[in-house]
């Protein structure tokens, strides 16, 4: 593992000062010893100069510890920031009697700028601490690694930390993790855009099936839930709109006994999405308005989550569009796409790019195709090439 440490830039002075200066490994400054050299100088003035002969004096021993304490720090600050951005509740926790200094979030934004400067590490930390044996810690970094990577995209990268996390819960025998992380492995593959086939939702919902079986098992009901959502997220992708909705139904009250008001509110989101495939509008707009409504003042003492707010004012976009209510719809694409775009999340602000073309042309407006000429630039942006060529055919 050779994590950079000019990426550390969000480690507090304190915690900079302990790594850089007295703790980490020599192989570290191998390369690059100027520029390097000169980054602790900025992180850390007092003592950067012995920096290099301090770390080549640490025996094998003290070097594995030091790696450790790094692996836990990078670890921790996950963990804390996941329970931010993901919108299912996280089965790890945040260690409450660790003497490390870690990040306080204020905000999801927060959590994701740390989450963005420290992304990089966290597959080399699961790597390590699985060469360790330290296969919770291995299981703790990957679920709080997935919601951010499944958000900005990075599914190649996210299956296979997955099945490092799901080898690793097998070894642990924790039917509870292999739960978790088989459910994860199912929402990567169905989210994966570029891949989205009939054999891909097969091997989804293949997942999302032994993750139930294994959370029925040990009577989990968030696991349960957890399984029941992916199999609803199946066949909406697959038009079993009816299904779907069952599903969901089913999830309702699993949710309601764990207690898991935002969980609810996701949730909330989903119905709507699927009550109005089914052409069932204002009953959607029942849910997704429930939906906004705790989004943007959660009860539950959680932070507003622009994101989440974002999706629910796509979906009550393409309502609104249905029911023809122009100017109304014209707004809440507008406020979905500056949400997404602000957080860098290129496929959703190509699919609302999109929803703003058809609604252009619907309203006579002649400026439809600057809408898809952007959306074929952010999925090209994206490397989604597929989606990119689907909308050239009507752009030439």
């Amino acid at each position: 593992m050779r994590p950079d440490p000019t990426d550390l830039d969000l480690m507090d002075g304190e915690t900079a000062s302990e790594y850089l200066c007295r703790q980490l490994p020599s192989e570290w400054f191998e390369t690059d010893a100027a520029h390097k050299t000169a980054r602790l100088v900025t992180l850390c003035p007092v003592g950067a100069e012995r920096a290099v002969p301090a770390v080549q004096e640490l025996s094998e021993e003290e070097r594995e510890a030091v790696l450790f304490r790094f692996v836990h720090y990078v670890s921790e600050g996950a963990i804390r920031a996941a329970a931010f951005i993901a919108s299912d509740w996280t089965l790890a926790r945040p260690d409450a009697n660790t003497d490390l200094s870690l990040p306080a979030f204020g905000s999801v934004d927060e959590a994701r700028d740390w989450m963005r400067a420290n992304s990089g590490f966290l597959a080399s930390c699961a790597a390590w601490a699985r060469s360790r044996g330290r296969h919770e810690t291995v299981c703790r970094t990957v679920e709080s690694a997935e919601a951010y990577m499944r958000e900005t995209g990075e599914f190649d990268a996210l299956v296979g930390l997955l099945r490092v996390g799901l080898d690793s819960s097998r070894a642990l025998g924790d039917t509870v993790w292999q739960a978790r992380m088989r459910n994860l492995v199912g929402l990567a593959l169905l989210t994966d855009v570029r891949t989205k086939s009939a054999r891909t939702l097969d091997e989804a919902d293949g997942e999302f099936a032994a993750s139930y079986a294994l959370a029925a098992a040990d009577g989990d009901d968030r696991g349960r839930a957890s399984a029941l959502e992916g199999r609803g997220l199946i066949a909406l992708a697959d038009d079993r709109h009816a299904d779907a909705l069952s599903l969901f139904t089913r999830v309702r009250p699993l949710k309601e006994a764990v207690g898991c008001p935002r969980g609810l509110a996701g949730l909330d989101l989903l119905v709507g999405r699927t009550l109005i495939n089914m052409g069932r509008f204002d009953h959607a707009l029942e849910y997704l308005d429930a939906a906004l409504e705790f989004f943007v003042a959660p009860g539950d003492g959680s932070p507003v989550d622009e994101v989440n707010i974002a999706k629910v004012r796509q979906e009550r976009g393409r309502v609104l569009v249905a029911k023809r209510r122009w100017s109304e719809a014209q707004r809440e694409l507008d406020l979905a796409l500056m949400g997404f775009a602000a957080r860098g999340l290129v496929h959703q602000s190509a699919r609302v790019r999109e929803m703003l073309a058809g609604h252009a042309q619907l309203t006579g407006a002649q400026d439809w195709k600057t809408h898809l000429v952007e959306a074929e630039r952010l999925y090209r942006e994206n490397g989604n090439e597929a989606e990119a060529r689907r909308l050239r055919t009507y752009l030439e």
